[in-house]
């Protein structure tokens, strides 16, 4: 679960153990295994382990059906959950 802490967000387990440490601006819940999170104002995509899957370079992604779309300098293009630009 997402879970802000002194200003950050992060993620939690079912035990109320952080799992991904609060290194981000938001975070959207995971869905499919992957959330959206913002780190100096641009979008990744990272996994439940906090690793990252797309880089944080993006100014918004947002799901669209099976995949992501990722905007960049008024650009969309398409990503799929396991971070492959297509």
């Amino acid at each position: 679960a997402p879970v802000k802490i002194l200003g950050r967000w992060g993620f939690v387990n079912k035990e109320d153990q952080i799992v991904i440490n609060p290194n981000y601006e938001s975070v959207t819940d995971f869905d499919e295994g992957v959330a959206i999170a913002y780190r100096n104002g641009k979008a990744g995509l990272i996994d439940a382990e906090g690793k990252t899957l797309l880089p944080f370079r993006y100014d918004s992604i947002f799901s669209q059906g099976d995949a992501l779309v990722v905007v960049s300098a008024g650009k969309k293009g398409l990503a799929d959950r396991l971070g492959n630009v297509l």
